[in-house]
């Protein structure tokens, strides 16, 4: 119910221009019901195919780095760029990832393409802010996440912490 608040909330709020939307479910259908929603850019319903989850999340990588040059070029901030490219702006890119939990499991198939990943989301969640792609991680447990380090939770700004076991509670808070 968080997500679908929030999901809806800035659909209508934002323009498909000024917002685009990755939505990743990794245990189920419940982004399917946005497909027809222009702000979004992918949905993935299911982590039954770790090379496309890669694929998704690492061309978000590609498009911050393409980013950083074009940003760099205006002065090194997104706010200057899109002043000076009022004709072609840059949008706010947001990767929602629900059952985030599943990313940092070690029982992965392809224990190679599962780093990778988890790779992929600290590089955003490190540096994807400056260049407009933002990240928001939900997750009913952190239980049994080895490849999850402090390092990415401590680039995370916000904690929403709805009812949950201590351990997951400690962890954040």
């Amino acid at each position: 119910t968080f997500l679908h608040n929030i999901i809806l909330s800035l659909a209508l709020k934002y323009k498909p221009e000024d917002l685009e939307l990755y939505l990743i479910d990794l245990k189920g259908p419940e982004f399917g019901r946005y497909k027809q929603l222009q702000q979004v850019g992918a949905i993935l319903v299911d982590k039954t195919d770790e090379l496309i989850t890669y694929e998704v999340i690492g061309n978000l990588v590609k498009e911050m780095h393409n980013r950083k040059e074009l940003i760099a070029e205006s002065g090194g901030d997104l706010a200057k760029y899109n002043k000076i490219h009022r004709q072609t702006p840059l949008s706010q890119i947001l990767l929602i990832v629900d059952e985030c939990q599943n990313l940092y499991k070690a029982n992965s198939e392809n224990h190679n393409l599962a780093r990778k990943i988890v790779d992929a989301i600290t590089q955003i969640a490190t540096e994807g802010r400056a260049f407009g792609i933002h990240l928001l991680m939900a997750t009913q447990s952190l239980n049994n996440c080895p490849l999850l380090d402090a390092g990415v939770l401590t680039q995370f700004q916000d904690f929403y912490i709805l009812p949950c076991v201590d351990t997951d509670a400690k962890m954040l808070v």
